[in-house]
């Protein structure tokens, strides 16, 4: 097997880019890790922008994998201050920040308003192709269920079926 990637398998980043290795269909090794760092035959590369991008040369017939830079359609830079604050912070013996919480779930809102309109004029098939176009924010919805307030999620439709 040539592909490696080190990582731990339940980083934000280490998940993204298993996740594109799994839609393309590249058969990986995951052997150890803190940091996402992709070996293919001599090719080292040590950060996961990086490594998106190179994995989109192995099946260039797909779009770019950074779909948006858009900061209102980007779910995983409001849902990453609330996985921070719930998961992060106690584990370096701070208690979680409410007000920074509060605030993002607000912005989310917002964000998957944005994304509701986005999945509402797109087909489930061109979904189902698309799915490496919204892969920036997998980790961050894979750990965002996992949490009290996954509601915001799971009460529009349209968005609980896309995560589901």
């Amino acid at each position: 097997m040539g592909v490696k990637l080190y990582g731990h398998p339940m980083s934000s980043c280490t998940v993204r880019v298993m996740a594109c290795l799994y839609e393309k269909g590249v058969e990986f090794e995951l052997p150890f890790g803190k940091i996402p760092i992709l070996e293919d035959g001599d090719l080292t590369i040590f950060v996961q922008n990086t490594s998106r991008r190179f994995l989109q040369h192995h099946d260039p017939t797909t779009d770019d994998l950074l779909r948006s830079d858009s900061l209102e359609e980007n779910i995983a830079l409001v849902m990453s201050p609330i996985i921070f604050q719930h998961f992060v912070a106690p584990l370096q013996g701070k208690a979680p920040n409410q007000a920074i919480i509060d605030d993002n779930l607000a912005k989310l809102v917002g964000v998957l308003d944005v994304y509701k309109a986005r999945l509402g004029k797109t087909n489930f098939k061109t979904l189902q192709e698309d799915f490496s176009n919204n892969l920036h924010h997998f980790p961050y919805m894979l750990n965002f269920m996992k949490m009290p307030w996954a509601m915001a999620v799971t009460d529009c439709p349209c968005v609980k079926a896309r995560w589901e």
